[in-house]
């Protein structure tokens, strides 16, 4: 089982793939990702449940559910990747469907050349998905480290969230699961909790009338000071021209 950094902490992340199969091995990431079935089919393995899509189903995968494809027959398929930033409205990390299976006929040879495109194609998605949908709460696997890391840092990046205080909760040696970590996801715990602040913080900034300052406190961040660091070391500018530069255009 192996991450996906670009499929998981990409700003407002979406992509659309129109292939005739899929092979892919057992992988996670933060995104939402939608397999619809025109023609032929594919083997999916959610979290151990094996699934065949055929003619006119899909899946909606969500954050951190691992999962793998296989083609069974050759045909015709849809792969819809979005960020959860997207449809902050639905996303919650406390919680999984029963079911992963829904009826759904994907729209081919659209040109999503702007985000109010995407966004309208990931509620249509939603909407049919949630549709007399049941959940259930998230049952953390104790032997999955990993997957424990990132949803502790979903759950708490905008509090303190350090890797020392995970490792006491989870009982685990603090240098063992930090080269863990780093071996699995290709970067420190504190730079991904660091990268999921800033989006979150990019969020606010275009959307809300807070100050910088609230902005900082909110995503985390001690001072002003270390919140502008935090985010020029990841934007190349300061929150404050950051702002001005996304809501003059």
């Amino acid at each position: 089982m192996f991450f996906e950094p670009h499929r998981s902490i990409g700003e407002k992340a979406f992509y659309v793939s129109e292939v005739g199969k899929i092979d892919f091995p057992l992988h996670i990431h933060r995104a939402f990702e939608v397999i619809a079935q025109e023609s032929g089919e594919t083997e999916v393995t959610i979290n151990n449940k094996i699934i065949t899509l055929t003619k006119g189903k899909a899946l909606l995968i969500f954050p951190f559910q691992q999962h793998s494809y296989r083609c069974k027959k050759v045909g015709k398929l849809q792969l819809c990747i979005f960020s959860p930033d997207m449809v902050e409205e639905f996303y919650k990390s406390d919680r999984l469907p029963r079911e992963n299976l829904f009826d759904f006929s994907a729209q081919y040879g659209v040109n999503f050349d702007n985000f109010y495109l995407k966004k309208a194609y990931v509620y249509s998605i939603i909407g049919a998905f949630d549709t007399d949908r049941e959940y259930i709460s998230v049952q953390k696997n104790p032997d999955n480290v990993i997957v424990n890391l990132l949803m502790y840092a979903e759950e708490n990046f905008c509090t303190r969230c350090l890797l020392k205080d995970v490792a006491k909760k989870m009982g685990h040696d603090y240098a063992y699961i930090s080269k863990l970590f780093r071996r699995k996801i290709s970067m420190p715990f504190n730079t991904y909790v660091n990268i999921l602040r800033i989006n979150e913080s990019k969020n606010k900034l275009i959307n809300t009338d807070m100050t910088v300052t609230e902005i900082g406190f909110e995503c985390g961040y001690s001072s002003l000071r270390s919140f502008n660091r935090a985010f020029f070391k990841q934007e190349k500018v300061t929150p404050t021209e950051y702002r001005k530069e996304k809501t003059t255009k």
